[in-house]
Formats: structure tokens, C-alpha cells, sequence
């Protein structure tokens, strides 16, 4: 079956639009794991300064 030229433009469009989304969906995507990363690796530290003020609470001290 033959498609008219407004039936392809309609399809052009559907093709961009997926294109767009995709795009969309994977820049989400890795801010969202770039968030992640970010809010680990903040957890360590903050774990990490909380052992350390412990421990120099107890007396331990470190050089």
C-alpha cells in the first residue's frame, strides 16, 4: 500500500519524536546514576567522619 506524502510526514515526525524521547530517557537515566554515585560516595564520607570524630572522642587520634 502506498502512503501519501502527509501519511510519511506524520511518520517522519513519529521517528524524530522517538528520537527525541530515547534521548530524553537516557540523559534521566544517567543523572540519575550520576546521583546515585554522588549520594554513595557522600554516605562514605560521611560514615568516615563519623568513625573519625568517634574515635577521637575515645582518645584515638590520628597523625
Amino acid at each position: 500500500m502506498l502512503r501519501s506524502g502527509r501519511d510519511s510526514a506524520f511518520l517522519r515526525q513519529d521517528v524524530v519524536f522517538d528520537a527525541v524521547l530515547a534521548d530524553c530517557v537516557r540523559t534521566i537515566f544517567r543523572d540519575l546514576a550520576g546521583l546515585a554515585a554522588l549520594w554513595e560516595a557522600n554516605s562514605y564520607w560521611y560514615a568516615g567522619a563519623h568513625i573519625s570524630a568517634s574515635l577521637e572522642a575515645h582518645g584515638i587520634l590520628f597523625a
